[in-house]
């Protein structure tokens, strides 16, 4: 959708820009950095939630020894359902950090990998607070 812009010069705008804009442009490169890493560790928590939902299914069904088999997707189901949740999903992490990716399935892979990778530091962040809550 274009609408005529503010100063009336004759240059149209889309909303889909202007949102772009606000949404990222005037934010504190701080504040975008700590909301980035922020919604990597809330996918991180939610990809830890379905890959065991995806592991009991999969012992449920007994399929687990089958997939264990599979090279690439018995080691690594972790990354497959991060991929999965992603496709799912639709979400950009890493262009709120201004990396501009241009086709969807190269976004999914490289979202899912980063993802993926904030695994060790959820767990870092949980181990963190359980030793808070004892001490």
């Amino acid at each position: 959708m274009r609408r005529p812009s503010a100063d009336g010069c004759g240059a149209s705008t889309t909303l889909a820009a202007e949102y772009r804009i606000v949404r990222l442009g005037w934010r504190n490169p701080k504040e975008t950095s700590m909301y980035v890493l922020a919604r990597l560790i809330a996918y991180a928590f939610l990809l830890g939630v379905a890959v065991s939902v995806v592991e009991s299914a999969l012992r449920f069904l007994k399929l687990s020894d089958i997939v264990a088999k599979i090279p690439v997707v018995g080691t690594h189901l972790g990354l497959v359902v991060a991929f999965g949740l992603m496709a799912v999903k639709r979400d950009s992490i890493v262009e709120e950090w201004g990396v501009t990716i241009g086709d969807d399935w190269l976004s999914v892979l490289v979202n899912a990998g980063l993802i993926y990778a904030m695994l060790p530091v959820k767990d870092a962040i949980v181990n963190m607070i359980n030793k808070g809550f004892r001490a």
